[in-house]
């Protein structure tokens, strides 16, 4: 997921921990195995409270250096 965020004026009301629900409900009907974001510094936390974990299984090609 990217590009994900909630405007000020919801933060701190549950909101954003609803749409993570929703999204982890629909995606083990998909029978998707996993969901990846790319949080911000400030947004960690959030997704820590939200089940996700950091991993360090992902390699990268960085082809725009």
């Amino acid at each position: 997921m990217t590009n994900v965020y909630s405007v000020p004026e919801v933060r701190g009301k549950g909101l954003g921990s609803q749409l993570i629900k929703e999204v982890n409900r629909w995606a083990k009907e998909m029978n998707f195995e996993f969901i990846i974001v790319w949080p911000s510094e400030h947004s960690i936390d959030f997704y820590n409270r939200n089940g996700f974990q950091l991993c360090n299984d992902s390699l990268e090609n960085r082809l725009d250096s």
